[in-house]
Formats: C-alpha cells, structure tokens, sequence
C-alpha cells in the first residue's frame, strides 16, 4: 500500500495540469495533513480558476477565523476571493460531511468554487452577479423590469383569461 503523502503527491502531479497550472496552497496544515485538499483539486479540475490565481485552502476552523479576521472578516464562511491579489480562500472545513456552508444546502463546495470563479471572470464584487455566473455561466447584470412591464405582469396573473 502506497504512503498518503505519495498518493498526495501522486494526484497532485495529474491533478495540477488540469487545473491549468493554478497554485493551490494549503493554509494551517502541511499538504499530506489537509484532509480535503484531494477534494479541492478535484473540485478545481472542473472549475478551471485562471493560470495566474493562487487558491489557499484553509484547512482548520482555527486558522479559517485568522485568515477571516486578518482580511477585515468578510461575510462568508465558506470562500473569498481578493481580485488585486489574484487569491481566493476556500475553507476547508465546507468539505466536511453535514457543514452547510453560510446555511444554504444548495452551496456545494464546487458551487461555492463556481461562485469565487464568477467574481474573477465577472471582474466583479457583486455577490447576485458571482451567483449568476455559477448558475448560468453568465456576467450579464440582472434584467430590471420597467414599471409599466411589472404592473401589465400583475395584470395579467389577477387577471386571468382576459
């Protein structure tokens, strides 16, 4: 049986090119102590973050508080991404079975990738437009009804047949 390190080094070494040379970096715990840094690459094989970015994966709660803390605590518990330093940081801990990351059920830890992709690709700190793209693959800003189209809408739904 193969050492958990050289298995680690061994999907790091398929993994990585996959992921278009992108540095991930293990916060909090040396690689082969990251439990979930096999999961993250695999996540970042699909959602192809940019050959410039460097993703940390933040891998205790204690050290995920720090970094929170240190980046001025933004509202997130699962994943942010600093544009002006090409950087995003996921925790870790939103692979752990039963951790609902920010209390939705529907933030998968590759949606929550999905989400932090779409702030890079959409050049943008709009948290419905990083959401957009994760649903739609889309930057395009939300389409605004005008007054006359919402009232005509309701109109129509209180209105049926006329």
């Amino acid at each position: 049986m193969k050492s958990p390190l050289a298995v680690l080094i061994l999907l790091l070494s398929f993994a990585l090119p996959q992921a278009h040379s992108l540095n991930i970096v293990t916060v909090g715990a040396q690689p082969d102590q990251c439990n979930m840094l096999a999961q993250v690459i695999a996540d970042l094989s699909v959602v192809h973050f940019p050959d410039d970015w460097t993703v940390y994966v933040v891998c205790t709660s204690a050290t995920w508080a720090s970094v929170r803390q240190f980046y001025d605590n933004p509202l997130t518990n699962a994943a942010f991404t600093s544009q002006s330093r090409k950087s995003t940081f996921v925790n870790g801990m939103i692979y752990r079975a039963g951790l609902s990351s920010d209390g939705y059920s529907r933030l998968t830890p590759q949606r929550v990738l999905k989400h932090e992709l779409g702030h890079i690709t959409c050049n943008s700190h709009d948290e419905d437009m990083a959401d957009r793209f994760a649903d739609a693959n889309t930057c395009a800003p939300k389409q605004s009804l005008s007054h006359r189209e919402i009232i005509r809408r309701k109109q129509a739904v209180s209105q049926p047949g006329q």
